[in-house]
């Protein structure tokens, strides 16, 4: 969650590492996600972990997926970011949809309609029914496990 709303500058975060014995000056031209931040810490240190234990990915990788950022905002809507700066948003409240071109629309002003986004519009949705899926069953299994409080996560295992 985000400040008020899933405008642009509520989101935009920039993020400035700078340790030059570990890596060279490098600027990221894709969307990137918090959850990038600490695999890519480890790939830098050469700190090994196993593949698919984090949600983010390493910068420092040769080929990133160019996977899209999804986002929540108190406005009770559910964004998608794609690398092409598309921006589909899903408001839970009103049942509406509405899209931005970022790169033609940086201060979103001029909403377009959902149907001329119907992958980025798919995509959203398969992350809403997966996350919400899989928080569900995240919370079944804490149940399950005696002596597991609320604030205790499980360890993840290789």
């Amino acid at each position: 969650m985000h400040y008020r709303y899933s405008y642009n500058e509520n989101l935009e975060t920039p993020a400035i590492l700078y340790q030059p014995t570990l890596f060279k000056p490098r600027v990221f031209g894709i969307p990137t996600n918090h959850v990038d931040i600490l695999p890519t810490l480890l790939d830098a240190m050469r700190i090994p972990f196993p593949s698919g234990v984090f949600d983010g990915e390493s910068l420092f990788k040769y080929k990133l997926r160019q996977k899209s950022i999804f986002f929540c905002g108190y406005e009770e809507s559910i964004s998608l970011l794609d690398p092409q700066l598309i921006k589909v948003q899903y408001s839970l409240k009103k049942k509406k949809c509405w899209a931005f071109d970022l790169k033609l629309d940086p201060e979103e002003r001029n909403p377009l309609d959902c149907s001329l986004y119907p992958l980025q519009f798919e995509i959203l949705q398969r992350f809403a029914h997966s996350h919400d899926a899989g928080l569900l069953e995240y919370n079944s299994s804490l149940r399950g496990k005696k002596g597991i409080s609320g604030d205790q996560a499980p360890s993840v295992k290789d």
